[in-house]
């Protein structure tokens, strides 16, 4: 019977009465509260946790092994963790609760640090209970202290919660300073760890994060999925500004057809105009026409990256991936982001230690994008850097109207008013054309002001910077064909015997 049926099968009349029941429920619904498991910390599926910030992090249970006398250690994921003070990426941490869990038999959890400290959690501890949760310099420590047991909203229903006080103490066991002190996390009996600390980090940082979602059940944030990232509907539009290093131009797309195959893609027809400006020829040039995209939301190698997790780390020979969530750059939209290359294993630097390092000095390539609920990829960057030369593209989203909902300022009021513009006459005779574009299997590339005893190389990327394939341009004109490659935008190089880059241009295969 619970305590609310419990309560409400009396009948009180007297306040005397009322005093004398009401007195020993406080205390049975005290030691329920005491007397709960609250071991649900390692639980299927994915955990979500928001920082203050809306920086996300998250706990993934991808093995699970008995190591004997009732005990369990569970693996998470590899998470791209920063050590500020060398500069390296530790890739053997986990995220939010550390790599490694073992949890015991008797209610005890140890996770591990940054420096493989064990961070202990007493999920049995009761009221008032104290505990060393982890160790600090000197042979001191950081006491954790059940300072309150209370029933608290969890995902919008009440649950037990225990609230676990910080306290820093020396070797003497005396309080000291430490900016922890007095912080708190929170254990929810269904929930788990409902308020927490990042493990890596501890005792270093007081960022508190607390929980904003979990997969099983599906409760609260939610890892998101191509079918809600391109969910466009019939007028909807979006405005872009993107510049690389030798070129600016002005995007307006609106959505003038949609097409549903089931829930594997979906196809759309869109006006698209553009308001290109160059450095080199032809320094000004529009656009203005109707395209299709189709989204495959099927998995394969090109959108299995949406499954990964915050941090998370994929290693590919000498480059690596990182993935973000985020709702912080669209108000109240979700947001996923993806970080690939520019990471480099080496033994090279600072008196020969070993760890992974950004490239510097050294040929890479960094590419992210952040695709948004409902809104598409909103942000496109590519960074190139092969001394002494680089190339760089970004292309933002700056405005979108979907329905009666409306964000950032818009370019212009339509196409015909983005376009309405005279041509500029050119004054660097150089450019590449590219026809048919969009095209359906191959185009026509023709290189103007490029003298063709001067062997220029082409190199196809991916609109994420991976490259594609490469070859040299024997000519001015040559076909270049799509060999299977996926629809979408590609990004077409020209470049020098040296490698320097001086020319590029985009190219749509549907």
């Amino acid at each position: 019977m619970s305590v609310v049926a419990f309560y409400n099968n009396f009948t009180i009349s007297k306040t005397d009465t009322m005093k004398k029941l009401l007195f020993p429920l406080f205390f049975f619904w005290i030691n329920i509260l005491v007397a709960q498991n609250y071991q649900n910390i390692c639980t299927p599926g994915i955990t979500f946790y928001r920082s203050p910030d809306n920086d996300f992090m998250a706990f993934r249970s991808d093995s699970v092994l008995p190591v004997g006398g009732g005990d369990t250690l569970f693996l998470s994921y590899r998470a791209i963790r920063t050590h500020a003070d060398t500069g390296c990426l530790d890739t053997t941490s986990g995220s939010i609760l550390g790599r490694k869990i073992y949890k015991i038999q008797t209610g005890w959890f140890y996770l591990f640090n940054r420096n493989g400290d064990t961070v202990k959690i007493n999920t049995q501890a009761t009221l008032n209970q104290s505990w060393r949760f982890c160790p600090l310099a000197s042979n001191g420590y950081l006491e954790a202290k059940v300072t309150s047991i209370t029933s608290d909203s969890i995902f919008g229903a009440p649950d037990g919660v225990k609230i676990i006080t910080f306290q820093a103490k020396d070797a003497g066991n005396n309080n000291i300073a430490h900016p922890l002190n007095q912080k708190f996390i929170s254990l929810s009996q269904h929930w788990g760890l409902s308020r927490m600390l990042d493990v890596f980090s501890v005792p270093g940082d007081t960022t508190v994060y607390t929980l904003a979602g979990k997969s099983v059940p599906a409760v609260g944030i939610q890892n998101l999925t191509w079918p809600e990232i391109y969910d466009y509907h019939i007028g909807d539009a979006f405005h872009y500004i993107g510049g690389a290093s030798t070129a600016g131009w002005k995007t307006i797309i609106k959505v003038l057809t949609r097409t549903d195959y089931g829930s594997d893609s979906v196809k759309y027809t869109l006006e698209h105009c553009q308001q290109l400006m160059s450095a080199t020829y032809p320094n000004y040039s529009t656009v203005h026409d109707t395209i299709s995209e189709t989204f495959s939301f099927l998995e394969n190698p090109e959108n299995t990256w949406l499954s990964r997790l915050p941090g998370e780390f994929i290693r590919d020979s000498y480059s690596a991936d990182d993935y973000w969530f985020s709702t912080q750059y669209f108000p109240d939209l979700r947001q996923k982001g993806v970080s690939w290359g520019g990471f480099l294993f080496t033994r090279e630097w600072n008196g020969g230690d070993t760890c992974w390092r950004m490239g510097n000095g050294y040929s890479w390539t960094i590419s992210t994008g952040n695709y948004t609920e409902g809104l598409g990829r909103t942000r496109t960057y590519w960074y190139q850097a092969d001394p002494p030369y680089y190339a760089q593209m970004e292309e933002n989203l700056v405005y979108y109207k979907k329905g009666t909902i409306s964000w950032g300022t818009p370019i212009t009021t339509d196409c015909f008013t983005l376009l309405r513009i005279e041509s500029k006459k050119a004054e660097v005779q150089t450019g590449i054309k590219v026809v048919p574009n969009p095209a359906e299997t191959e185009v026509q590339v023709t290189l103007h002001g490029f003298n063709p005893d001067n062997s220029w190389n082409f190199t196809l990327y991916t609109y994420s910077g991976i490259k594609v394939f490469s070859g040299k341009a024997s000519s001015n004109q040559f076909i270049l064909s799509r060999d299977g490659h996926a629809s979408g935008l590609y990004i077409l190089t020209i470049s020098d015997r040296d490698g320097a880059i001086k020319e590029s241009t985009r190219i749509i295969y549907k």
